[in-house]
């Protein structure tokens, strides 16, 4: 099986779950990491680090919310882009 066969089968089953709920999945998985690598990358190679739970837990909302509405959105559609063009 090629990757781009991998690809499709894979992108099948994803979509079948529908856009909203791969968007909210994605987009909290990444609203979570994404901050948790900052606050780790700023602990390790920070001069000066103070943990701040606030800004954290701010910057967490933050980001799911803009997982959610536009790193969830650009993915699905690169996808389906990807998607359309190996099965047309």
């Amino acid at each position: 099986m090629t990757k781009d066969e991998k690809f499709v089968a894979a992108w099948s089953r994803t979509r079948g779950m529908g856009k909203w709920k791969f968007c909210l999945f994605v987009g909290i998985t990444w609203g979570i990491l994404v901050p948790l690598g900052m606050e780790a990358s700023s602990y390790f190679f920070g001069s000066n680090y103070v943990f701040e739970g606030g800004s954290f837990a701010t910057r967490i909302l933050i980001y799911i919310v803009l997982g959610i509405l536009a790193f969830g959105q650009i993915i699905w559609w690169m996808n389906e882009k990807k998607y359309n063009k190996l099965t047309s």
